[in-house]
Parts: C-alpha cells; structure tokens; sequence
C-alpha cells in the first residue's frame, strides 16, 4: 500500500473512533451516516488498490490487487466496529455499519475489477 493509502486508512481509524455522541442525526427516512460510511471505505478500496497494483506490478506478484484491496477495506471496516465497541469512545458496534462499509468496497471492487481486467488484457 502507498503513503496515500495508509493517510486514508488512519483518518479513517481517527474520524470513526474519535469520541461523540453524533456528528450527524439520523433520518428516519434516510441513513445518512450509511451513505458516510459506504463512500468512505469505496474510497479506501479504491486508493488501496492503487498502491497495491503498483506494488504488485514491482514484485511481479500474481495476487489480485482488487481483492486485496477489497478484502483489506471490509476487515478493516470490521475492526473499527469492534474497537467502537471496546474502546470508551461513546461509539457504540453497529452491524449496519459494517453492511455499508462492506457495500462501498464491493461496489468498488465491480468498477475497478472491471477496469483491471480491461487493462491487464491489453
């Protein structure tokens, strides 16, 4: 993973883990704060997977760097639920956090997968 991609992934770490009751009140109409989080880990799906298709290309490894890229950001939305959870922070684990992080790495991962097969078939 690149600078770029390690900056996300603590801003992250820091905007969701930092202590408040609520920066934004939910809708019961619309969840906003799912939204948040579903663009938030596509973002990081997506600078992951630019370091790592770098870093992959370099040492010629045959992993696939939109599955790890993927894969990295929904462990990791995971972790930080569970740290809200531990950690006394006033943040409390939310399952439908981790569906919409998950959801944003996915929808991610279909847009850039299908851009690294177009590129890696050239």
């Amino acid at each position: 993973m690149n600078r770029w991609g390690i900056a996300v992934s603590v801003a992250i770490l820091f905007l969701l883990l930092i202590p408040t009751k609520s920066f934004i009140q939910d809708s019961p109409i619309f969840e906003f704060d799912k939204v948040v989080h579903l663009v938030i880990f596509a973002g990081l799906t997506a600078v992951s997977f630019q370091g790592l298709n770098r870093w992959f290309e370099q040492e010629q490894l045959t992993l696939n760097p939109v599955r790890v890229a993927t894969l990295y950001a929904m462990g990791f939305g995971v972790l930080i639920e569970f740290l809200q959870d531990w950690l006394p922070t006033g943040r409390s684990f939310e399952f439908f956090d981790i569906v919409a992080d998950a959801t944003g790495a996915l929808i991610m991962y279909v847009l850039l997968q299908n851009r690294f097969r177009s590129n890696t078939s050239k």
